[in-house]
């Protein structure tokens, strides 16, 4: 008996205890929060006063008492501030990176931090702040903009040359400058010490090694990156068209047909009377005023049917899975199998020059954009198109030519007498006479 009144004794001051520590807890959480509170006010009215190192010191304080997350983030909003006014730059970005990580960020955050990226000319941890922007707060129109006005910061090289063909990776221009054709680079700059009577755009491998066609004294070579014949034609070729995976597009006899780096044929069944530049593994072909369809080994995809195929600016009729052809007077999206890709028909459409939207005309001759499901996505409302390549597409309004982004928004000052797509970050225009290349700054980031 007296055991269990000893027992009963001793839970009776546990729980007291446990009440005690309770209560003093909870004293103890009040006059933190009344000590932060205080702390938070000060800062605050340092900040109205534009004092913002000693708002600094006191939202600092405040954040080492430890209360509630939701508590800790707008003190840690309010020190954002207070570090940007006190012109401490290195510790902003250290928080507002912190508060990206943990998911806390508020649009605002990635704004202000985007913006000292930029001021700092960071584009790099600009434009990776806001593709996070862009996924964490997908509705901010505010994030969009900036990341925009980054990814398309361009800058205009106007050229000396009579005539300049698009490249497509490679970086090097074939320029005609009124006598012989020379290479450049994207300012105009000659690449080598040679000129020739014609020449083809740089074709790269999947080593990443550069191969072009060009014309000396009346006989066809094949170059590589260092400017170095790589083969001769000894065959009679009559014209060439450029290099695709790996084969020289070229005619022979009044037909095309493919041919190794020495101009040897490659297949004398497959010849036609025009070839596009391969690409997604398949190429169309035109015969007898049909076109078709086939594979880089040759496999029949389309027959000799079609009344025509797009052909995009560097002469691909396929590119991101589709191309765009003719069946009477209808054109139609297809894929690399030859199926039909949705149900819309157009009345004219240009090749696709990416993944990106693909440029379609209407009854009225209007152009708008589609995506490779075949739906429509920009409305007809230009004169004139093509399609999108790396994030834009040349499109002609009644003040001429221009650029605009997916949403459909300007990204340049002038408009051009012609403007070809975009590729590799560089795109060739005309204006007031004279050519000039386009290039993105910001692209190889």
């Amino acid at each position: 008996m007296k055991q269990k009144r000893i027992l009963l004794i001793v839970i009776i001051f546990a729980v007291l205890a446990v009440m005690w520590v309770f209560i003093l807890q909870n004293f103890l959480k009040i006059d933190q929060t009344k000590e932060q509170n205080a702390l938070v006010q000060q800062g605050d009215t340092f900040v109205e006063k534009e004092l913002y190192v000693r708002a600094i010191d006191a939202y600092e304080a405040a954040l080492d008492i430890n209360t509630t997350e939701a508590k800790q983030n707008k003190i840690e909003s309010k020190l954002l501030v207070a570090y940007l006014g006190y012109g401490d730059v290195n510790s902003f970005q250290r928080l507002a990176q912190s508060r990206i990580k943990r998911g806390v960020a508020t649009e605002k955050d990635y704004q202000r931090l985007v913006k000292t990226y930029s001021n700092m000319y960071l584009y790099e941890d600009a434009l990776e702040v806001c593709e996070k922007g862009v996924e964490q707060y997908p509705e901010s129109e505010e994030i969009s903009t900036m990341y925009d006005s980054l990814r398309f910061m361009y800058k205009e090289n106007f050229l000396s040359v009579e005539q300049i063909k698009p490249d497509d990776e490679s970086g090097k221009f074939a320029a005609y400058d009124g006598q012989q054709w020379v290479y450049i680079n994207d300012t105009g700059s000659i690449i080598y010490n040679v000129t020739f009577q014609d020449e083809t755009p740089f074709y790269v491998d999947e080593n990443g090694d550069g191969y072009a066609v060009v014309k000396a004294e009346g006989q066809y070579y094949v170059i590589n990156d260092d400017g170095a014949m790589y083969g001769r034609d000894d065959t009679g070729v009559e014209e060439v068209l450029g290099i695709a995976a790996g084969h020289v597009i070229a005619k022979k006899d009044g037909k095309y047909g493919f041919y190794n780096y020495d101009f040897e044929s490659s297949s004398s069944t497959h010849q036609y009377d025009l070839i596009t530049m391969n690409s997604n593994g398949v190429v169309a072909i035109q015969d007898g005023g049909k076109w078709g369809v086939i594979t880089d080994g040759g496999e029949e995809v389309i027959p000799l049917e079609l009344d025509d195929v797009a052909i995009n600016s560097v002469g691909q009729a396929f590119r991101g899975g589709n191309a765009m052809v003719k069946r009477g007077n209808s054109w139609e999206l297809i894929d690399t199998e030859g199926n039909t890709v949705g149900s819309d028909k157009y009345s004219d459409a240009k090749a696709p020059e990416s993944n990106g939207l693909i440029a379609v005309a209407n009854e009225s001759g209007k152009w708008g954009f589609i995506n490779h499901s075949g739906e429509l996505v920009i409305d007809y409302q230009y004169s004139d198109a093509y399609s999108f390549s790396d994030g834009v597409a040349p499109v002609k309004t009644s003040d001429g030519w221009t650029y605009i982004s997916e949403k459909n928004q300007e990204i340049v000052e002038n408009h051009y007498e012609e403007a070809l797509p975009f590729h590799n970050g560089c795109a060739i225009a005309k204006f007031n006479g004279t050519y000039l290349t386009i290039t993105f700054d910001n692209y190889d980031k």
